[in-house]
């Protein structure tokens, strides 16, 4: 009988790699040695077969300060570095570690805290090159390979690469991964929140379980046919679905949108990373080869304000094309129970009919009558109201029946105005 061969497989799904399992117990010690010997299995699907290795290790157990000059007080399990000189920091655990949740995320950000501010890239490079000797190896060829630099330029690369990787430390370009054969739903939420919040680190997560089979063709095949069907049961984003949203938003989607056409923020993080969606702002996204649209401002107001958001006011009088206002923010009208106010957006919380309400260019937009009226009601210049006034009656964009109807509605300066707009219109005509 043939001996049986241990095998990892593994298929790219929600920014993480996923493997198949016989639920075979896993140690800290295998996870860590695997990594070791295998650090493409940090690639994420992302390399080629053939392409030279992403990923070098500078070293297990690596010592972190907590001081300018100060001596070691944490220990790191991994760091590697790749292609363009980001630190990778990876902490493994296993399933049956009660830290895997909470304690393994703080320790996380204490490192990279830690490391951000006070390792020197000399210290990185001498532990480099003390692995290097230990394994026999080059490590101004492994530099060169790693880059994938041939000829006599290997020494300049090396000390240019160094020079990155103390440039990107300063920047907080660090990458920070958590390695498991299982990855809890907490940390997986906690890693997925944490991702899209640190700005220039990056935050992943690992999943790896053991299968053992004699035939690793077939192993490869199973794992391909069963991502397919976890995506199929999961309900698996559906891309239809968020071009319909997003091409009535001029390429725009709220985070919220993105998880009703099943993309989770997992999946925006991946797409994000591979260049398909552009993150605009916290909650906001784009399909980036979608057309722009000169109303780009006035949609990432609305999906940052939340579904019920109208735009308004001085916003609406530019979309209309009916004053000379050039607002310096955007105006948005949402009920009394909306949302606080955010910068380069002017809240205004009031209720609005139905009827006030209409689409224009994809957007949501009080009519033109309201939106005269709330400019009026809010101190707007008086020759800009009542060049609003004209120019909407000249359009044809309202009638003289909704301006006073929102007139007696809205009272005050606005009904003031209106009024007197009205009138001298009616005598000029006369």
């Amino acid at each position: 009988m043939c001996a049986r061969n241990r095998c990892w497989v593994h298929w790219l799904c929600h920014r993480k790699v996923s493997w198949l399992t016989d639920m075979t117990k896993i140690t800290e010690k295998v996870l860590q040695s695997l990594l070791e010997k295998h650090p493409d299995l940090l690639s994420f699907g992302r390399s080629e077969p053939r392409e030279p290795c992403q990923w070098i290790l500078v070293g297990r157990e690596i010592g972190i300060p907590a001081a300018v000059e100060g001596a070691e007080r944490w220990h790191l399990d991994h760091l590697f570095l790749d292609r363009a000189a980001i630190p990778t920091l990876v902490e493994v655990k296993t399933s049956t570690n009660v830290q895997i949740r909470r304690e393994i995320v703080g320790q996380m950000i204490e490192y990279a805290a830690h490391a951000a501010r006070y390792w020197p890239p000399e210290v990185i490079e001498s532990r480099f090159r003390r692995t290097c000797s230990e394994r026999g190896e080059d490590p101004v060829g492994k530099i060169a390979d790693l880059v994938g630099i041939d000829g006599d330029d290997g020494r300049v690369v090396y000390h240019a690469y160094w020079r990155r990787v103390g440039d990107n430390i300063r920047a907080g370009r660090l990458r920070l991964v958590f390695f498991a054969d299982r990855i809890p739903r907490e940390l997986r939420n906690m890693v997925a929140f944490l991702d899209e919040q640190t700005g220039p680190a990056e935050v992943w997560a690992v999943e790896i379980h053991q299968f053992i089979h004699e035939n690793r063709e077939a192993i490869e095949q199973l794992s391909s046919a069963l991502a397919s069907s976890l995506d199929a049961k999961s309900g698996g984003p559906d891309f239809d679905r968020l071009y319909e949203i997003a091409e009535s938003q001029a390429g725009y989607f709220s985070a919220a949108q993105g998880a009703e056409a099943g993309y989770s923020w997992e999946r925006l993080s991946m797409n994000t990373r591979a260049g398909r969606f552009q993150r605009v702002r916290h909650g906001v996204y784009r399909l980036v080869h979608f057309p722009g649209s000169r109303f780009e401002d006035l949609f990432l107001a609305h999906l940052g304000t939340g579904p019920h958001s109208v735009i308004s006011h001085e916003s609406a009088l530019s979309v209309y094309n009916v004053s000379d206002v050039l607002p310096s923010e955007v105006h948005v009208t949402i009920p009394r129970t909306g949302s606080r106010r955010r910068r380069g957006i002017r809240l205004h919380t009031n209720r609005l009919e139905p009827d006030e309400i209409i689409m224009r260019e994809g957007l949501p937009i009080t009519t033109v009558a309201r939106t005269i009226a709330d400019v009026a009601r809010s101190g707007l210049a008086e020759e800009q109201v009542r060049l609003a006034i004209r120019e909407a009656l000249q359009q044809g964009l309202t009638t003289k029946e909704d301006l006073c109807r929102q007139a007696d509605r809205r009272g005050g300066r606005a009904a003031q105005l209106i009024a007197q707009t009205l009138h001298e219109s009616s005598d000029e005509n006369q």
